[in-house]
């Protein structure tokens, strides 16, 4: 279950609709993903794979210019073939490096197959399945939703229901510009 301090940023930047709820958990506790090393990211990732649910692979990369967002953007690419088909349009060239895909056994369905941003997800994976005294992961992204970014969390699947006991639904009308940056979108 996703979480954030600011619904109506995360609202305009995926296009959300449905109940927003306010939740009251005292003392939660969250992986911050951003203050991971990368040694403890590492650790997770071979945990995953000693688990089964990630398997060693060299990904593609593809980096370009996006004049909307005015600053690079790289695309991930699970074959060569895909990737240079993209870098062609743009006429880049592609990178590659080792990483990680996800196996079938994946928790998440979502990531099974190609899908080569599973960095995250695992973290949540982690949690959920090694760490039960955490509620769930934390990204304190910036907050800059014409870049489509705001800080924002995941909940642990075995602290859903302590979180969904505290919460209330909220009026949607009630939430008032919560971020003291909300003008920037």
């Amino acid at each position: 279950m996703s979480v954030s301090r600011h619904p109506m940023a995360w609202r305009s930047i995926a296009r959300l609709a449905g109940e927003i709820h306010e939740f009251d958990v005292k003392d939660n506790r969250f992986l911050d993903w951003h203050e991971l090393s990368d040694e403890q990211k590492s650790a997770i990732d071979e945990w995953g794979v000693s688990k089964g649910y990630l398997v060693p692979t060299t990904l593609y990369k593809v980096t370009v210019w996006d004049d909307e967002l005015d600053s690079e953007r790289f695309m991930t690419f699970a074959t060569e073939e895909e990737a240079e088909s993209e870098a062609e349009d743009y006429e880049v060239e592609v990178e590659s490096f080792e990483s990680y895909t996800a196996t079938d056994t994946f928790p998440d369905r979502a990531f099974i197959g190609n899908a080569t941003d599973y960095d995250q997800v695992i973290a949540a994976v982690w949690v959920n399945e090694a760490a039960p005294e955490l509620d769930g992961v934390w990204w304190e992204d910036n907050f800059n939703v014409s870049h489509y970014s705001a800080p924002r969390g995941v909940l642990a699947n075995n602290k859903i229901e302590e979180w969904v006991s505290s919460s209330q639904i909220v009026d949607e009308n009630s939430v008032d510009e919560e971020d003291e940056d909300y003008d920037e979108y």
